[in-house]
């Protein structure tokens, strides 16, 4: 049978699957929730999920919907026969904020950051959007039990709103997602109200390949930088195994999951900003010899937590396949400086016109995520095998494109 919720401030448990308080009426996190009597939980399985547990009424009103939304979402497909090679997994994530006037209308939608990547057997491709869904307008069913409909201009999304229209919970064929009341966002809140426990859904699709992670027990946690820049501090050195199914066309057998290890580690971001609504500017991890996989958007929501889009992208390594790490003297610029001992990124890094120390030259000479090469090339698509092709260039990292939503909260 299936576990009874039990709650054990600040915590909803049904059985191993574990929620997180989003304000007064709602609860949020990975895994999936079988109450008792309904079935196995996914979770037994070997199975990933999202999971939102939501307080409604029966006077939900426009009024509900008050201010700015910060929305994450995304969508998964799988297809079969010729897309094998090059798009056997296709995934798409959103991060965008909209303003809701209270009266039923979505008065302005703010900058949308869209990733489509494609993934087969053999090849893969990533493109980036950033055409606006623009304005329109939102309503409650006749049952003003939440769920709610919104139309905007550039697409129709359909949910539940909580009673308190802090949280609604995106639900649509194989789209899901999740948009969160904003509000006035300072630096130091977000530094003392961390470190932030991570848990959600991140799915790679790659060549040979597809995994899943919840990213249950790593952490972010967040320092000030001065001048409105702030640095990240990822830790995944306790995050639990990621499922991990190998694809199989010699016949019709669906795949057994297995278990594999994430990369591990703790790593620091680039300086990145925050809007005075608490949403985020692209926080990447490492340039040149020391690019990470690292991709992070989203938002901070005081008293709340983050709501966060996580990619681990593909990178771009010029330099051939092999590296090594050599003495250098000259400028500091185009150049990433490492310890000798570990290969990690120092930081802060040098400056100046003349600087020695040690660099890390080879496949890692010149890395750029393929995230980023999607970014400076909006609408076309970043294809591995053209990557590839070129001179002593190879794909590092993961071998393909990871994407999915994932919440932070206050430990």
């Amino acid at each position: 049978a299936s576990p009874a919720a039990d709650y054990t401030d600040p915590t909803l448990n049904f059985g191993t699957t574990t929620l997180l308080p989003w304000g007064t009426n709602s609860f949020v996190g990975a895994g999936s929730i079988a109450l008792a009597g309904v079935g196995t939980p996914l979770a037994a399985l070997q199975e990933y999920g999202l999971a939102a547990l939501q307080y409604t009424d029966t006077g939900s009103v426009d009024a509900d919907l008050n201010g700015v939304y910060g929305f994450v979402d995304m969508n998964v497909n799988y297809a079969g026969g010729a897309s094998t090679s090059s798009a056997l997994v296709s995934t798409q994530s959103r991060v965008f904020d909209a303003t809701f006037d209270g009266a039923g209308n979505i008065t302005a939608a703010g900058a949308m950051s869209q990733f489509d990547a494609s993934v087969g057997t053999a090849d893969g491709s990533v493109t980036y959007d950033n055409s606006a869904l623009g304005g329109g307008i939102y309503s409650f069913d006749i049952s003003q039990s939440g769920a709610a409909q919104l139309l905007f201009t550039g697409d129709t999304l359909n949910g539940i709103a909580d009673a308190a229209g802090e949280l609604i919970a995106i639900s649509d064929g194989n789209q899901r997602g999740y948009a969160v009341k904003l509000g006035a966002a300072t630096v130091p809140d977000l530094v003392s109200e961390g470190p932030y426990s991570l848990e959600g859904l991140v799915i790679n699709a790659e060549r040979g390949q597809i995994t899943a992670a919840s990213l249950e027990g790593a952490t972010i946690s967040f320092t000030d930088q001065g001048g409105g820049n702030i640095k990240a501090t990822l830790n995944l050195t306790n995050e639990v195994d990621r499922g991990a199914s190998t694809f199989d066309a010699s016949d019709n057998a669906l795949p057994t999951v297995g278990i594999a290890s994430g990369p591990g580690g703790t790593h620091s971001s680039e300086a990145f900003t925050m809007d005075a609504n608490g949403r985020f500017s692209t926080i990447g991890f490492g340039l040149g010899t020391g690019t990470k996989r690292f991709d992070i958007e989203g938002f901070f929501v005081p008293g709340r937590g983050l709501l966060l889009r996580y990619i681990e992208s593909a990178i771009e390594s010029s330099g051939g396949a092999s590296s090594s790490i050599v003495f250098y003297c000259g400028p500091a610029a185009g150049q990433t400086f490492v310890n000798p001992n570990t290969g990690q990124a120092l930081d802060p890094q040098p400056t100046g016109s003349f600087v020695c120390g040690f660099v890390q030259q080879g496949s890692a000479g010149a890395g750029t995520r393929v995230s980023d090469l999607a970014r400076q090339n909006v609408g076309v698509a970043q294809t591995f095998s053209t990557i590839e092709a070129q001179t002593d260039t190879v794909i590092s990292g993961p071998d393909g494109f990871g994407q999915g939503i994932v919440w932070g909260t206050p430990q």
